[in-house]
């Protein structure tokens, strides 16, 4: 897997080099001209984006800058008789902008370094002092700072593919200085020279533009990091110190500590953290950095997972059977390009109904529910509906397995069921259905989530009468009170959750994430949720509560005080097999060694030579979780997956049965 700078390297390098072949989307202007609107709009894109540091309400977050700044390249090419954008350069300007939007943190503490070292006694404000403080921001001008930060990425991918090459370090070098100098504009130049890092004595703008360049390089070949461990990993990773903090303190790296840690982390505190723990902690944060995988859900309405991995290998696409999920299928070389054009809309599958673009702990989410045929099952934060199709899934038949009758196309066959065309949300109305395939509600607080579901419902081949969509509050009560049993026989409640166990996927996300959202007002929100799925179940009913985040205070703690609110609900354990594998769509509860073995001992500093074998030589033995005295437990019924362990997103996961009294 590719970092976001050498991800994309090779395509910016190809666009300041030497024009594409014909017929390619660059052939119709110049590589100069080319390169030049490439780097114009990532500018663009980046000081919109930046703009949100200097507490712009109104600024938008990096995806909505990186549209803004393509449309203006856009409307500026077509006036400059240039040709529109090409899709080569709409790629190159987008991973440019979303790179640095994810990896400021690093660039900063690079940027800010060069500065105070060169600069001193300059006029220049360097801001709190570096790695980062809790704004994480250098205070320089804007547009200077997003042509530093550009040019540093720039220069790191150069020296990533010149040790690829296996080039001498002075080979590298100019290559990096190369690199980087072609990002910097008058906006960079004037803060270099007003800083007196240029040598008065350069006589032409390619000889100053050369000095910046060298400059920048210079402290990014030095290497130096900060001494105290979590600053270090936040330079490094470029992720805000207190959700680093966080994670510390959350499980289940927690559950790995010597003892309570430190409310702060500072110098001596530092020393009280195991090497252990930060070993774990990097690899985490080193995991946010990197691409996501694409991932895929048969459809076991219209087909079996072999089905279509044979029909994308037709396509020519490479596809792997995924590891967790009965379900999951790996692309693991990205967005695939067939013959018909690029993206999944373009596969025969999908065009056929037979698979969702779904991350495999989310299809993993879905499996803890243990919903089937005949059950009446609510899904209380559908959103866009992608747990939905995968609950009307598990309701029409076994998880893997294809319900399609032989002779009949996958829609007769599931028209050919019992059940009523159509469903009208009244009491009456509920009885058949549950005494066939079930009934399916869909409900979220922000009814316009839901626009989009039907229309999935209708691809995925989902028959009418299954799934009843619901925008309203109180109608999801009458529902709930009509039904034979008194309420749902299962509820998951996939939480509104700060999604710090996603970063990968959205890379500006973390700078917009705050601390006090994520201990405060979303546990309040979730614990509400919990409280109102539980109201709703029957007597022996099941509640499963998930977030894609990371985080004690949305995880345990919101669990924790569930559990002491309500004696009526039952922790209901998550089974494992003999040996502890997989069973019944779920990985096994994780141990101390299978949570370090991808940590590798870290890198050079806490963590380093750390073997996770002898510290957890007797965690695991027999396939009984046997951890040593003075680490804390982990429920039965709490699973997390992480990126850097199960190759999923981050999530928790949590279930409970209503007791019978």
């Amino acid at each position: 897997m590719l970092r976001y700078p050498q991800l994309v390297a090779a395509v910016l390098l190809t666009l300041l080099a030497a024009p594409v072949s014909a017929g390619a989307s660059l052939s119709a202007a110049p590589a100069a001209r080319a390169a030049t609107r490439v780097r114009r709009a990532s500018v663009d894109a980046l000081v919109r984006c930046l703009k949100r540091d200097e507490a712009a309400a109104s600024a938008p977050t990096a995806e909505k800058a990186l549209k803004l700044a393509l449309r203006a390249a856009q409307a500026e090419a077509m006036l400059d008789g240039g040709g529109a954008l090409g899709e080569a350069e709409r790629a190159a300007i987008a991973d440019a902008a979303l790179s640095v939007a994810a990896l400021r943190g690093r660039y900063d503490y690079w940027l800010g370094n060069a500065l105070g070292s060169l600069a001193a006694g300059s006029a220049v404000p360097t801001g709190p002092a570096l790695p980062l403080s809790a704004a994480g921001e250098l205070c320089i001008p804007t547009a200077a700072r997003a042509e530093c930060l550009l040019a540093l990425r720039a220069a790191e991918a150069a020296f990533a593919m010149a040790g690829a090459r296996c080039e001498s370090a002075a080979e590298a070098r100019v290559a990096a200085a190369e690199a980087a100098r072609e990002w910097l504009g008058d906006a960079a130049l004037a803060l270099f020279d007003s800083a007196s890092l240029l040598d008065s004595s350069a006589e032409v703008q390619a000889g100053v533009r050369l000095a910046c360049s060298e400059a920048l390089v210079r402290e990014l070949e030095n290497g130096a990091w900060p001494d105290e461990p979590v600053d270090r990993l936040c330079a490094q990773h470029s992720l805000p110190r207190w959700l680093l903090q966080h994670w510390l303190e959350s499980e289940p790296i927690a559950g790995l500590g010597v003892g309570a840690l430190p409310d702060r982390l500072q110098s001596p505190g530092a020393q009280q953290l195991g090497a252990l723990q930060l070993s774990v902690l990097e690899a985490l944060a080193s995991s946010q950095n990197y691409r996501a995988s694409l991932t895929l859900r048969a459809n076991t309405l219209v087909c079996s997972r072999q089905q279509l991995l044979d029909s994308l290998a037709a396509d020519g696409v490479r596809a792997l059977p995924s590891s967790l999920s009965a379900w999951g299928v790996l692309l693991p070389d990205g967005r695939p390009a067939t013959e018909r054009g690029g993206g999944l809309q373009n596969l025969r599958a999908w065009a056929a109904g037979m698979c969702e673009a779904q991350d495999e702990g989310s299809q993993l989410i879905a499996l803890a529910t243990a919903a089937a045929r005949g059950e009446c099952v609510l899904d209380l934060c559908a959103g866009n509906g992608g747990k939905t199709l995968a609950l009307a899934a598990m309701m029409l038949g076994a998880p893997g397995t294809t319900n399609t009758g032989a002779g009949a196309s996958p829609f007769e066959a599931s028209r050919a069921r019992e059940q009523p065309d159509s469903l009208v949300g009244t009491p009456d109305s509920i009885v058949p259905l549950a005494e066939s395939a079930g009934l399916l509600v869909a409900y979220d607080i922000v009814g316009a989530r839901l626009q989009q579901l039907q229309g999935r419902l209708t691809r995925a081949c989902v028959p009418p009468g299954l799934v009843h969509i619901v925008k309203d509050g109180a109608e999801l009560i009458a529902l709930a009170r009509g039904m034979p049993n008194g309420g749902f026989d299962c509820v998951l409640v996939d939480a509104p959750c700060s999604s710090n166990g996603v970063l990968r996927r959205h890379p500006s996300l973390r700078w917009e994430l705050h601390e006090t959202d994520c201990r405060v007002a979303l546990p309040a929100v979730q614990l509400s949720l919990l409280e109102q799925a539980v109201s709703l179940l029957r007597p022996g009913g099941r509640v499963v509560y998930a977030t894609c985040a990371l985080s004690r205070w949305e995880n345990e703690e919101v669990a924790s005080a569930f559990e002491r609110r309500f004696e009526q609900a039952e922790p209901l354990p998550f089974e494992a097999g003999e040996d502890g594998e997989a069973k019944g769509g779920m990985p096994p509860p994780l141990d101390d060694l299978q949570l370090c073995a991808r940590a590798g001992g870290g890198s050079e500093g806490a963590g380093a030579g750390v073997d996770a074998r002898e510290v957890t030589n007797s965690a695991h033995r027999g396939g009984r979780e046997q951890r040593p005295s003075g680490r804390r437990e982990r429920p039965a019924h709490f699973r997390w997956l992480l990126p850097h362990v199960h190759g999923t997103d981050g999530f928790f996961i949590a279930r409970w049965r209503r007791r019978d009294s």
